[in-house]
């Protein structure tokens, strides 16, 4: 996702100056990694998620599922495997050992751009597994803490012949107790892509959502899903959209609002939008033509049902934001 950057006009009356920096320290990598992070469960699975889309986007695969493994008290591990390009190793010895290097700052056809997400798992635990398949090679990695706190990029095995299709698979283990959540975590960041991952070790994988009506930008749902309505969906990610954003009429509701890659800004952990003028601007903008839209399918809907009661039953929401703008339906 293109990086936004703002510009200000600073005076200052000092004859002398000396730049900030960041020491590179275990303290220093502690803070901007397990500190950024409030639901760990959440979002390393939201990160690990967006980086897959990203890779498959990216590399014209926008449509291929890429593999997801539960963690189960029998195998208490996380596994997620795209087919993207993967990382060469000059690359994996390079950038990816580097935080906040993002090839990603200059494009929107990639939800990710602020360079920590790789390192998401290191907020949870002390060591992480990558395999990159790169160009016909495979390499094997292990990231883990060294004494001094600061992260460190093993090379398990170096890249060899391999027929395996391109792509990195991370994986990590899951304490016992975190298990459910890791897993329920897995279920509900997938609602946020259109092509749901391939689940290998799981016959019910997914939360069950009903789309009851839908628009070309929006739908609403009947379902669950962690957090309150209405969502702001951009790329594979679902952001609850405060409530100071939002009509009244559109309070508690199940619909999400699909985005395109860089209408919104989002926060450094991307656990919620960043409210800047440019993304309140677009998401005001969006309601504003929304009534119209959500009226004219709903009606549409509504003339399907018999009577109140049912009209409810098959489009309740929609159909409750149309009768409190007084718009009177025919049954």
């Amino acid at each position: 996702m293109k990086y936004r950057e703002s510009t200000r006009s600073v005076e200052f009356g000092g004859t002398q100056q000396a730049s900030f920096s960041i020491q590179s320290s275990g303290k220093m990598f502690s803070l901007l990694i397990s500190g950024l992070y409030s639901n760990k469960p959440k979002s390393i699975t939201r990160e690990i998620y967006s980086n897959a889309f990203d890779a498959h986007a990216m590399s014209g695969k926008a449509g291929v599922p890429f593999d997801v493994v539960y963690p189960t008290p029998l195998s208490p591990v996380f596994k997620v495997r795209d087919y993207g390009p993967g990382i060469s190793h000059e690359d994996m010895e390079g950038f990816y050992t580097v935080l906040g290097h993002s090839e990603k700052i200059n494009t929107n056809d990639a939800v990710g751009k602020f360079g920590v997400g790789r390192m998401s798992p290191m907020s949870y635990t002390d060591s992480f597994s990558v395999v990159s398949r790169h160009k016909g090679k495979e390499a094997h990695y292990s990231v883990q803490l060294g004494k001094d706190g600061e992260p460190v990029l093993h090379t398990l095995a170096p890249p060899h012949d391999t027929t395996e299709p391109d792509g990195l698979e991370v994986s990590f283990p899951i304490d016992r107790g975190d298990i459910r959540d890791f897993a329920q975590a897995a279920r509900t960041m997938a609602l946020g892509l259109d092509v749901k991952p391939n689940v290998l070790n799981d016959e019910n994988p997914f939360d069950d959502i009903e789309v009851t009506l839908q628009g070309d930008n929006f739908y609403f749902f009947k379902g669950k899903i962690e957090g309150h309505g209405p969502y702001a969906q951009m790329g594979c990610v679902l952001y609850p959209i405060n409530y100071m954003y939002v009509p009244s009429r559109y309070y508690n509701t199940n619909l999400v609002i699909k985005f395109d890659i860089g209408d919104l800004d989002v926060t450094a952990s991307r656990e919620e939008l960043s409210y800047d003028a440019e993304t309140a601007k677009n998401i005001e903008d969006t309601f504003a033509g929304l009534d119209k839209k959500v009226q004219e399918i709903a009606q549409d809907k509504v003339k399907s049902a018999r009577n109140l009661f049912e009209a409810h039953k098959i489009v309740g929401d929609p159909l409750r934001i149309c009768r409190m703008r007084g718009v009177s339906f025919a049954y």
